[in-house]
């Protein structure tokens, strides 16, 4: 059973919640550790941060951005949260809808340039 599965089970405000909220963090940790550790060439993240703090989406985020300078690989990250996106990978971004790609460059140029009414929805300010 995944950490995002028991957190569901569990709710956030019983105690017990709270020890495998920590339990999860813990697990999340020694996940990317362990990937990092084979030196990839490659990462796929598949909305990796999804149901946790923003303190902590930043402090996973900080960390992949440093290996992945450090380390060098190519990263492929699916969110619907622009902002996780454009941390994750700052230089360039390609918009896929529907299995197609309808959109590809710098995020300058994709925001000035929206592409579908989808992407002007997911990169609209609040």
């Amino acid at each position: 059973m995944g950490c995002r599965h028991q957190r569901e089970l569990a709710g956030s405000a019983s105690v017990h919640g709270a020890a495998l909220e920590c339990s999860c963090v813990v697990d999340l940790r020694v996940g990317l550790a362990r990937m990092l550790a084979r030196k990839p060439q490659l990462v796929f993240l598949d909305e990796p941060f999804t149901g946790l703090d923003r303190q902590l989406t930043r402090e996973l985020i900080d960390a992949l951005v440093f290996w992945n300078q450090t380390l060098g690989f190519t990263m492929i990250a699916v969110d619907h949260e622009a902002e996780v996106l454009r941390r994750l990978c700052p230089g360039r971004a390609t918009v896929i809808e529907n299995g197609k790609v309808v959109q590809h460059g710098i995020w300058e140029d994709l925001y000035c340039a929206l592409a579908t009414p989808l992407l002007r929805s997911l990169l609209a300010p609040l």
